[in-house]
């Protein structure tokens, strides 16, 4: 492991390749990139790599790429722990070029026995990854094996014999493609074929009839089908489950294909379009990120930029996973004041996802810094559950469909004292529109906090206008009832539990060091221990919680920007 987060017996994050090894004052020193000298130990090609082939590793294999993926090494947790291997190849660099020149000459490289052990030697390394839920309580009654129905139809083109159906089956302790099953089918049929896993051009059956792309027309060849569907994906991209039926189909004309016509129309809309400022565009830049999520930048005359972002499945799935935000690959800018002057990120998302967390880069953050939405009508709307990151380099927040800014947003109140105790809640807190002023320029912070105002202030958490989550509250509340404070933890520790997404940790002990622990409530106990354990709330000083006490709008807008970084992960 080259870092201290990871052990064998358990992986928790992404692992560190490397390209090769050398020795620096009696230490084994590890290094990516080129220019090793002829003492150094460096990563060969794996038997059987391809660089014209859609094969996603070249010198490191994993059994299973789809929790930690080949070459880059990239973390996707499982449910449950799982262990896996990982496959290379090691030569001493000063005998590399001998071993290639040699190798086609089997007599004069096996007169060189150096050869077996520093040219090309096999090495692997048997890793537990860490499951989200840990151990498997049902391991041990799980097969050990998965299998795949595959059919081979030529559609009575060419006089070509079919594969009916041939049973594939694999270990469950690696990951198994498309391209495995088929080569699997064709091999055990006496079948060949020309291509490979990323585009199969044509195949022979086992009495020599040969059918390939452009036989029997310009939009002629063969596809793929699992389970009924046409996947997205090169045969050696796509995993296989247990169960899954296979259909490898020739065709006539691909596009009357069911689902072709649909993936050609969706794969249209998906045509990322040159987002606008408003001014002539000098420079466009295009690229795609690791994760397959596709970017365009522009910049106008003026100096602004603007991007669009089509992010991928892989994005959105490993996000889930992991519980970490989308880092969207733009560059950072400075918070504008004006929102008309930030450069806007169009976001799209993936068909059939509504929503996503994102990190969008930001510098010189400040509390007050917000993610905004670009509505249609040219007006903006604060994503009110939009924080900075712990870094200060990202804003973070779940978003939608849609283009969003990132501006600084600062409310001023007079009767906001700088550097008060008190400032960065109140600023937190109005920024984002969850708590508004009384009027005349103040906010009066010291003014004990009502329940139709938390009310009112959950209301908007949850998605509801300003305006409408106050006339909400006070239908219900009515405008001058006080709320003491274990109530309102009460009220938030609801709405955690509804919009929090995950189960809420709750400390049975969490309370027992404060002296009026005994005034807590029977029913507001657990919203009590919750909100101490996650540090929501620290007491009052003297060993006191004070939950009957009053909670004034700046202890309040304090506690809301704990919540909110609490919803999104980052307390």
């Amino acid at each position: 492991m080259r870092d201290t987060e990871n052990t064998p017996s358990a992986i928790v994050a992404n692992l560190k390749n490397f390209s090769f090894i050398t020795e620096e004052n009696g230490e084994i020193v590890y290094n990516s990139g080129s220019g090793f000298g002829g003492s150094a130990v460096k990563l060969a090609d794996l038997p059987g790599y391809d660089p014209m082939s859609s094969l996603m590793w070249r010198t490191i294999r994993s059994s299973r790429p789809t929790i930690l993926t080949d070459e880059n090494l990239l973390l996707t947790k499982p449910e449950y722990d799982t262990q896996l291997i990982l496959e290379s190849c090691m030569t001493m660099e000063k005998y590399s070029a001998y071993g290639d020149r040699f190798a086609a000459d089997s007599t004069t490289y096996a007169s060189y026995s150096i050869f077996e052990d520093l040219y090309k030697v096999p090495v692997s390394a048997t890793v537990t990854v860490k499951g989200l839920r840990g151990a498997d309580p049902n391991a041990a009654s799980r097969p050990t094996t998965m299998s795949v129905i595959v059919k081979v139809d030529g559609r009575d083109f060419g006089g070509f014999e079919n594969i009916t159906s041939w049973t594939y089956t694999g270990s469950t302790l690696r990951d198994h493609t498309a391209w495995d099953a088929l080569r699997g089918a064709l091999s055990a049929n006496g079948y060949g074929y020309t291509g490979s896993g990323t585009y199969v051009r044509s195949l022979t059956d086992s009495h020599g009839h040969e059918l390939g792309e452009f036989d029997f027309g310009q939009n002629s060849g063969w596809l793929y089908t699992v389970g009924g569907v046409l996947p997205d994906l090169a045969l050696a991209q796509y995993y296989l489950e247990d169960g899954d039926r296979m259909v490898f189909y020739y065709t006539g004309e691909y596009t009357r294909e069911p689902g072709v016509r649909e993936k050609m129309k969706e794969a249209a809309k998906e045509e990322l379009a040159v987002p606008e400022t408003g001014a002539e565009i000098v420079k466009k830049e295009e690229k795609t990120d690791a994760l397959g999520s596709k970017i365009v930048t522009v910049t106008d005359v003026n100096g602004k930029q603007a991007s669009s972002v089509q992010l991928s499945d892989e994005a959105v799935k490993k996000a889930e996973v992991s519980g970490k935000p989308i880092e969207i690959a733009v560059s950072a800018a400075k918070p504008e004041a004006d929102a008309k002057k930030a450069a806007a990120v169009n976001v799209i998302l993936p068909k059939g996802k509504e929503k996503a967390a994102v990190s969008i880069p930001v510098k010189e953050a400040e509390t007050t810094t917000v993610l905004m939405k670009v509505n249609a009508d040219g007006s903006f709307t604060p994503i009110v559950t939009s924080v900075v990151n712990e870094e200060g380099t990202g804003v973070v927040a779940t978003v939608e469909d849609g283009s969003y800014i990132v501006v600084d947003n600062k409310v001023e109140f007079e009767d906001v004292k700088k550097d008060a105790w008190y400032e960065a809640g109140v600023n937190f807190a109005a920024s984002r529109g969850l708590m508004v002023g009384v009027g005349e320029g103040k906010f009066a912070q010291e003014t004990a906090l009502t329940t139709a105002q938390t009310a009112a202030v959950i209301g908007r958490i949850k998605g509801e206008g300003t305006s409408e989550s106050w006339e909400k509250a006070v239908e219900k509340f009515g405008k001058a009832e006080i709320n003491n404070r274990q109530n309102t933890i009460s009220m938030l520790y609801e709405a955690y539990k509804e919009i929090g997404g995950s189960e809420p940790a709750v400390d049975a002990d969490a309370v027992i060091t404060f002296r009026d622990s005994s005034d807590i409530s029977a029913e507001n106990l657990e919203a009590v221990r919750w909100a101490v354990a996650a540090g929501l709330i620290n007491g009052v000083g003297d060993d006191l919680i004070d939950p009957l006490g009053e909670l004034t709008r700046g202890q309040f807008g304090t506690m809301l920007e704990r919540f909110i970084k609490l919803l999104a992960g980052i307390q």
